[in-house]
């Protein structure tokens, strides 16, 4: 989509994905947060949780590739800014994730050919619910 082809309160809800144990562990190994709640499941039980608690910054990367499945970043720009991320639920292994976001608002940049889009995106795991909420803005190519 192009920056005209955005509507302000225009909604998307995109295909879902299922968090696994492999994908915390990566997230583990690549950002080098191997804090115990992300890779020791008896650590993890001990504090009430029934497995180990994905990275927040896997959900919001599974956020955005969920975002880029659904078509939204056809003809993105860049990725602009990160807004009042809130946490709501922990994310497991096993969780099934999918995205509902809305057009918050559009804006005129000082490039002709880039508009400005702000997104409320909220991630929900199919039986828990919304499990994080931010405010993201992308910039975005016009039509030429």
């Amino acid at each position: 989509m192009y920056f005209e082809d955005f509507v302000v309160g225009q909604r998307f809800t995109t295909p879902s994905r299922r968090i696994t144990e492999e994908d915390v562990y990566i997230c583990a190994g690549l950002s080098w947060d191997t804090h115990p709640l992300h890779v020791d499941k008896e650590f993890c039980r001990r504090l009430g949780f029934e497995d180990l608690v994905a990275h927040g910054f896997l959900t919001i990367s599974v956020a955005v590739g969920l975002m880029h499945k659904a078509g939204l970043f056809e003809h993105l720009y860049i990725w602009q800014r990160l807004d009042g991320v809130r946490f709501v639920k922990p994310v497991l292994p096993g969780d099934e994730l999918f995205i509902e976001c809305e057009v918050l608002k559009k804006e005129e940049t000082k490039r002709s050919d880039i508009g400005k889009v702000v997104f409320d995106v909220r991630c929900v795991e199919k039986s828990k619910g919304v499990v994080m909420t931010s405010e993201m803005t992308f910039l975005y190519f016009r039509k030429q």
